[in-house]
């Protein structure tokens, strides 16, 4: 090997490595900084990499390009500044020019939609200090102010919606309340690590969030409650802990209003498909129904659990419903019954027993 491409070697496994000095002293002899290594690795991009900010600085002060990776370096420092809290190498970047505008993904977002996005109002306004466009829109609609919106992230919104054209701005406008709502709850660690804790059957986490006093009532930042998500797995003892400390066994989540005892027969659904046993879901049903569930309970669709029973094509369900009382004749907003969805699935079995149960036919 001659001596410049062993220079060369030398130099990579030291920013590799993060030695300054031995990279200052190879720098002085005079290097390619813009040297082809394995899989098109230059020495800037191997910095950014592994992260060594000092070695950043002295190969851009050296002269090193941004362009050849242009988009990939602003990315992975981006990356860093998010995820990380550390901005000192986008700083670097943003010091000597690199495109901050540039897409960043195929559907159009850029590093400022990134960074409204994920809540970190520094990098939002370093980037707006470096001439990020605020008013970029992506494929799909979305801009900095909207996912700042989006996300609750009050500060961002309020800084960036001055900045914002007056149309985009009024959309953005529209989701800003649903959007503070989610970061107070996405910011309650305690309620949502408990519901976390009831979705997967964590029955001695659930009961120690029980002692601490939470609220078994409460709404995740995903709009999930205890009791629902908990029913739908057929956590059996988690649900009757729930129940025990005051659960409403007939509050609806927010979205589609769907019961616990409607989400237990989701659950059911997901369970079969899975091919896994289901009787944990039935056992949950009579729970919640003996609890006292609505079993007429509809949803923004006015669909019932009976409905949701027929079109799951589970006649022990139905059964279960009619049993405790569902309305069978009840019509959700496209005028159907739970009959004539018996009758669009063709399970005779189901549509002979509700017509013994007095379904009148359309």
């Amino acid at each position: 090997m001659d001596e410049k491409k062993q220079k060369q070697t030398e130099i990579y496994e030291a920013v590799k490595a993060g030695k300054i000095e031995k990279t200052i002293a190879i720098l002085n002899t005079g290097i390619d900084l813009e040297f082809k290594y394995k899989y098109g690795d230059t020495l800037l991009k191997t910095a950014v990499d592994y992260h060594h900010v000092e070695i950043v600085r002295l190969l851009l002060k050296a002269g090193a390009s941004t362009i050849s990776s242009n988009k990939y370096l602003l990315r992975q420092a981006l990356n860093y500044a998010l995820n990380k809290n550390d901005i000192n190498i986008l700083k670097e970047l943003v010091g000597v020019g690199i495109n901050v505008n540039q897409s960043l993904k195929n559907d159009g977002e850029t590093a400022i939609m990134d960074a409204a996005h994920c809540g970190n109002f520094n990098v939002v306004r370093m980037l707006v200090d470096a001439g990020a466009n605020v008013n970029a829109v992506t494929n799909g609609g979305y801009f900095a102010l909207w996912n700042a919106a989006n996300q609750g992230w009050r500060e961002i919104y309020d800084y960036l919606a001055p900045l914002t054209d007056a149309e985009l701005r009024q959309e953005a406008e529209q989701l800003l309340a649903e959007g503070l709502i989610y970061r107070q709850r996405a910011n309650d660690k305690f309620t949502e690590a408990f519901i976390e804790a009831a979705a997967m059957g964590n029955l001695n986490a659930v009961n120690k969030a029980i002692d601490e006093g939470v609220n078994v009532n409460a709404i995740s930042c995903e709009n999930v409650m205890a009791l629902n998500i908990a029913s739908f797995w057929g956590h059996i003892s988690v649900v009757k802990a729930l129940i025990k400390a005051g659960a409403n066994v007939n509050n609806k989540n927010e979205n589609k209003s769907r019961t616990a005892l409607v989400k237990a027969i989701d659950g059911l659904s997901t369970v079969k498909y899975l091919k896994k046993d289901t009787t944990r879901q039935i056992e949950v049903i009579h729970i919640l129904i003996e609890a006292g569930a609505d079993v007429n309970a509809t949803n923004n669709d006015n669909w019932t659990a009976l409905m949701e029973a027929v079109k799951s094509d589970n006649i022990q369900i139905v059964e279960i419903l009619l049993k405790a009382g569902a309305d069978i004749n009840i019509k959700n907003l496209a005028g159907q019954t739970a009959l004539s969805l018996a009758q669009q699935g063709g399970n005779s079995e189901i549509i002979q027993l509700l017509l013994k149960a007095g379904a009148i036919e359309n």
